[in-house]
């Protein structure tokens, strides 16, 4: 797993040098006009580019650290050698660079978020404990992205695996897709997103000599952009807080339903499936309008179970002339006598 994309900022200090794109100033009404500034874009090589804007004191990046003068970003780095990049083109600005700080004492709240997603996790988020800071005063990251790469072996498979994403439904998610390369789930606290990287390639860094492979390999990324919500709520927004295990611990929770099986097309889905909901599960795969078959309340109650346990949405209609017949090999083995069974002559 590495990291695709960051958006960090650091208070400096009224010293720090000024470096903005553009400066603006609105007036509203008879009160004094508001200062607004954008970041500049520094450009490297093989069309890559970094967003910095250093006004009043504060620094801010954003990009693709990955793809810094690089030709593609098929394989990318970890959270601190990201940093390190962002620091080093810093350097060549006359600024500052981002640090990880100190511990600083912790907002009440803010440690109750933080207890909270060790709950979630089951287990202490390393640096996040109870009785330790959790607040610190270096940089504070407002968007990261995480990615990893997979090999389906070939362009046909990749297709394929591309479908039955699609196919997906995401509880408390939007979904939304984009051809036979890009499934998409978001909402303002987190994104969860899956594509085709040699597509991708082709378009974003068509130098690169490895869209060919990527293709070949049926090369799929998983993605996960965390947002500023979710990282300001479960205090990960300070780079003190923040190793490569924290974050691919996040990344393996939230990419979680790409990894499920998908279960819409398989025949034992509806035994599976909770028995409340099973008539109801068992009408939407025949393609039947269940909104004739059950109440608004009731649909909807079933619906939040099926996202949960299937990743099927059946507020959606199900169109049955898409859907491939599923093979299944049952392979008959001997059965074990089980250890503490006892054979009995007659």
């Amino acid at each position: 797993m590495f990291v695709d994309w960051v958006s960090v900022s650091q208070y400096h200090g009224a010293d720090t040098p000024e470096l903005v794109g553009s400066l603006s100033f609105k007036n509203l009404d008879d009160e004094a006009p508001i200062e607004s500034s954008g970041p500049k874009q520094s450009r490297g090589s093989h069309d890559s580019s970094l967003q910095v804007k250093s006004h009043n004191g504060w620094v801010r990046v954003s990009g693709n650290p990955s793809r810094w003068n690089r030709p593609d970003n098929l394989f990318g780095y970890d959270l601190d050698e990201c940093m390190l990049i962002i620091n080093e083109h810093l350097a060549t600005l006359g600024l500052p660079a981002f640090t990880v700080g100190v511990p600083t004492s912790a907002d009440r709240n803010e440690r109750r978020a933080v207890i909270g997603l060790a709950a979630i996790d089951g287990e202490t988020v390393d640096g996040m404990g109870d009785h330790e800071a959790i607040t610190w005063s270096g940089a504070a990251f407002s968007r990261l992205d995480l990615c990893e790469n997979f090999s389906t072996g070939s362009e046909f498979l990749a297709r394929l695996a591309m479908r039955s994403y699609q196919a997906r439904a995401v509880a408390r998610l939007k979904k939304a897709t984009y051809g036979e390369e890009t499934a998409l789930w978001h909402n303002t606290r987190r994104s969860v997103k899956a594509y085709r990287k040699g597509p991708d390639m082709a378009v974003h860094c068509p130098d690169s000599e490895w869209i060919d492979w990527a293709n070949q390999n049926g090369i799929v990324r998983h993605e996960c952009a965390i947002k500023s919500r979710f990282l300001s709520a479960t205090g990960l927004r300070y780079w003190g807080n923040l190793n490569m295990g924290t974050l691919h611990r996040l990344f393996e929770r939230e990419t979680e339903v790409l990894r499920r099986p998908d279960a819409s097309l398989d025949p034992m889905a509806v035994e599976a499936c909770p028995a409340r909901a099973r008539l109801v599960y068992a009408a939407w795969l025949k393609g039947e309008d269940i909104t004739c078959l059950v109440s608004r309340a009731t649909l909807f109650r079933h619906r939040k179970t099926l996202l949960e346990t299937a990743s099927v949405d059946i507020s959606q209609p199900r169109n049955v002339a898409d859907v491939a017949p599923i093979v299944r090999y049952i392979e008959l083995k001997s059965a074990v006598i089980p250890d503490g069974y006892v054979l009995r002559a007659a």
